[in-house]
């Protein structure tokens, strides 16, 4: 009995001493904070604001540079009459009640700086800790502005939206917490968002580069031209129509789609670890790379010298391509169609292979696969030296095939129409067929 009560006891004593820390750690806290005159509210429900709009105008010259940082609000920039800066303030502040929320606004300072090179407007937003209690906004100041069509714009806030419309100048827009966009810019275009999704339309950089990041969200462009595009998400799917790049276009992100229409660039890479890939149209003069670690891939109607895959799990269509294709495949099936004097050299681990289309008769073409039937359907015409081999499967043929060395087994090693272009298919478990490509339909005869 007494050692249960001393038991008792030392718990109770271990529980009070916890208590005690805890309550130390709290003060020490609420003081830290009091020091740098962080603003402590308890029991308060903020769902109360008030605002303060303010007119500023500010003679500048037409290649001004704005620069709005720290604030916190919304910025809405377009392009307007040279040699002014004009638009609206407005400050909201947010409280218990009608009192509270208008000296909140006051407490906001806005500072403007300017001659006629630059402009620059920062803010003294007080920080604000609510230990009980809520929030129903935050203090910002937020800006509607109108500025040369020249003008550079810097263009940051913590918890806003950012859009810019219309300015040829560099601009480099950024939210932590809010949407950014970008539209009818003429220059150099960087826009990233923490926690937003990031657009830009009809925007032409010239020879400057136009770079599109959210840390998590969804980025999009459409008809963006500059030297050198580039679209990235850590958590966000990327869509983009219309691209034209002088340099190279990249689509990166660690999850979510990349779907491109209508590319123009000197290469193309599209890279994702979790999402399908999706390239419709376009032109492209060197490389395209696609990187996908799960999802499917899918190639349309885009000329490239160069295509080259990378697929972990899914499948992979590539519909009427053109050049060098290479494919190397994880777990899924490759279907190839439509394609025009192409280079194959194709792989997959487990996954059946299918390809109709012509092939490059000055080329060493390759397809294999682990786990998997090998389907070629070619011109009746093809001239080929072939090698030909199953070690779980059938090997047969609609084209004729010269046999120039022994059979042995589910192997064929010859020639077909004299001998030409070097193709080389394996698998270990499926079979290979070669069959005939119909011919395209003719139309009648008019007479």
């Amino acid at each position: 009995m007494q050692r249960k009560t001393l038991i008792t006891l030392a718990l109770a004593g271990a529980l009070l001493g916890v208590c005690g820390l805890s309550a130390l750690a709290a003060y020490s806290t609420v003081g830290a904070l009091r020091a740098t005159n962080v603003r402590l509210r308890w029991f308060e429900d903020a769902a109360t604001s008030a605002r303060l709009t303010e007119t500023l105008r500010l003679d500048v010259g037409p290649g001004v540079m704005l620069a709005i940082d720290g604030c916190g609000g919304d910025i809405d920039v377009r392009a307007g009459g040279d040699g002014v800066v004009e638009g609206e303030q407005v400050v909201t502040g947010w409280g218990a009640d009608a009192v509270a929320a208008l000296a909140a606004a006051k407490a906001v300072a806005v500072r403007v700086e300017h001659d006629a090179s630059s402009v620059r407007i920062t803010c003294d937003v007080p920080d604000e800790v609510v230990l009980v209690g809520t929030r129903r906004g935050h203090d910002a100041a937020s800006f509607t502005l109108r500025v040369p069509a020249a003008a550079g714009l810097e263009l940051r806030t913590g918890a806003g939206s950012v859009r810019a419309h219309g300015t040829a100048g560099a601009a480099v827009l950024r939210s932590g917490f809010g949407d950014v966009h970008a539209s009818g810019m003429r220059g150099a275009v960087e826009a990233q968002s923490g926690a937003g999704a990031v657009t830009a339309e009809d925007v032409d950089a010239g020879a400057g580069d136009v770079a599109l990041a959210s840390d998590f969200g969804a980025v999009a462009a459409t008809a963006v031209r500059g030297r050198a595009l580039r679209l990235s998400s850590r958590n966000g799917a990327l869509t983009a129509t219309g691209l034209t790049a002088t340099g190279p276009v990249e689509a990166e992100t660690a999850f979510g789609d990349i779907d491109i229409a209508d590319a123009r660039a000197a290469e193309l890479t599209a890279t994702t670890q979790n999402g399908a890939v999706d390239l419709r149209g376009g032109e492209v003069a060197g490389m395209v790379a696609i990187d996908d670690a799960f999802g499917d891939v899918t190639v349309a109607d885009l000329a490239a010298a160069a295509l080259r895959v990378a697929a972990g799990r899914g499948k992979v269509t590539l519909d009427r391509p053109r050049g060098a294709i290479t494919v190397d495949g994880g777990f899924g099936d490759i279907e190839i169609t439509g394609a025009v004097g192409v280079r194959l050299d194709v792989a997959a681990s487990n996954g059946a292979i299918a390809f109709d289309g012509s092939l490059d008769p000055a080329a060493v073409h390759r397809v294999k696969t682990d786990f998997g039937s090998v389907t070629l359907a070619l011109p009746a015409d093809s001239r080929l030296d072939v090698r030909l081999r199953s070690d779980f499967g059938a090997v047969t043929s609609d084209l004729p095939i010269t046999v120039t060395g022994a059979v042995d087994g589910e192997a064929r090693t010859g020639t077909v129409n004299g001998g030409g272009a070097h193709l080389e298919v394996t698998t270990r478990n499926g079979d290979i067929a070669l069959r005939v490509l119909p011919a395209p339909a003719r139309l009648p005869d008019p007479t």
